[in-house]
C-alpha cells in the first residue's frame, strides 16, 4: 500500500467483485479470486440470496472470500457469515470482504472462533464517505503480512479489532455529549449545550 489517498481509492472503488480483487491483492491474495457456484455457497453455509461470492487462497491457510450482498452490510450478517464459515470451514483462516452496490456499504472482517461462536473484527464503512481512519486501517492490514499465515491472520485481528474498540468509544463519546447536552437546563441555545458538554 503506497499511500492513504491509494487505500481511500480502493476502498472507494470496492463496488464490485472484480474491485474487491484489488483490495485482495494489497492484502496479499496475489491470485485472481474464483467464483463460487449455488452449491459451494449452500455447503459453505453462506446466505442464499447473494448476488455473487468468490474465493481466492493466500499463503498457507489464509483464504480471501469476497461477498456481493443483496441487502445493506449489516453487523447481524457478518456474524452469520463468520459463524458460517467457523462452522463449516474451520481449518482455514478467511478474511472477508462484503459489499453491496446499491446502498455504497462495505466490510473488512475476519474472526476468533470461540466454543460457541466466531468473535468478529470488522472494519465497516460508506463508499461514498471513506474517512481517512478507514484508509489508514487498509494501510495497516496491507503492512502486517509476515512470515506465516498464522501470524498474519493473528495481526488482522488486531488491527480490526483496535479499530472497532475505536469506533464503539467515538460512537459512546458521541452518546454521552448528546444526553449531557439534554439534561442541561436553562436559557441556553442547543449549540451552546453542545459546546459546553
Amino acid at each position: 500500500m503506497q499511500t492513504l489517498e491509494g487505500a481511500a481509492d480502493l476502498l472507494r472503488g470496492a463496488g464490485s467483485l472484480d474491485r474487491v480483487a484489488d483490495i485482495f491483492r494489497e492484502l496479499g491474495f496475489p491470485d485472481r479470486p474464483l467464483g463460487l457456484d449455488e452449491q459451494s455457497i449452500a455447503a459453505l453455509g453462506l446466505p442464499a440470496d447473494l448476488r455473487g461470492a468468490r474465493i481466492t487462497q493466500g499463503r498457507g491457510a489464509l483464504r480471501g472470500l469476497a461477498l456481493h450482498l443483496e441487502k445493506r452490510v449489516e453487523r447481524d450478517t457478518l456474524v452469520h457469515v463468520a459463524n458460517a464459515l467457523a462452522r463449516n470451514a474451520s481449518q482455514l483462516l478467511w478474511l472477508v470482504v462484503a459489499i453491496n452496490d446499491s446502498t455504497a456499504d462495505a466490510a473488512i472482517l475476519c474472526w476468533r472462533s470461540t466454543v460457541d461462536r466466531a468473535r468478529v473484527a470488522s472494519l465497516i464503512w460508506q463508499r461514498n464517505r471513506v474517512a481517512q481512519s478507514d484508509a489508514e486501517t487498509l494501510c495497516s492490514l496491507a503492512a502486517v503480512g509476515g512470515e506465516s499465515d498464522l501470524f498474519t491472520h493473528a495481526r488482522w485481528l488486531d488491527v480490526l479489532g483496535r479499530e472497532a474498540i475505536t469506533n464503539r468509544f467515538f460512537r459512546t463519546l458521541e452518546r454521552t455529549v448528546e444526553e449531557l447536552s439534554s439534561s442541561l437546563s436553562g436559557k441556553i441555545e442547543r449549540d451552546e449545550r453542545r459546546e459546553l458538554s
